[in-house]
């Protein structure tokens, strides 16, 4: 995932308390999930005082082997969290997924609601940059990873 990090909002990944806690006063608010989540599980917000973070490092290096994924907190999730499609290297659909109420998880599986939606012209950009490199790497077959 970090092949395109600039394309994504700044990222840590780690299981060092020391590391989140600086990439937490670098940022002002972040966002903490499994390296290998899925469908919202485990994303916790964590407010710029710090509040539950050692807490939340420690559980996470308890019952995760991975290193852990920190965001910075985009306040703007709350408008949604558009899902681009690319089939052979093309647009093939997109879809904005809105968090719940009281919610910043904009996962179906965790009561996100689906918005109809069209790219921007920066998006169409950005899938004309990544379309072809993710074209030129093959299909990607069985990357889920489910618990057991």
């Amino acid at each position: 995932m970090l092949d395109f990090a600039e394309y994504m909002p700044p990222t840590a990944i780690t299981r060092s308390l020391g590391l989140a806690r600086k990439f937490l006063a670098e940022q002002g608010e972040i966002v903490i999930k499994p390296l290998h989540g899925f469908a919202g599980g485990s994303v916790f917000r964590v407010g710029s005082d710090g509040r539950n973070l050692a807490s939340l490092m420690e559980l996470f290096n308890r019952n995760y082997r991975e290193p852990h994924v920190l965001q910075k907190f985009i306040p703007e999730i709350a408008q949604g969290d558009k899902r681009i499609v690319l089939i052979d290297g093309e647009v093939a659909g997109a879809v904005n997924r809105v968090p719940g109420e009281g919610e910043i998880r904009s996962n179906l599986a965790v009561g996100g609601k689906p918005a109809k939606t069209e790219l921007t012209a920066r998006e169409e950009e950005i899938c004309a940059i990544l379309g072809p490199q993710l074209k030129s790497r093959g299909p990607i077959v069985g990357t889920r990873r489910w618990p057991l």
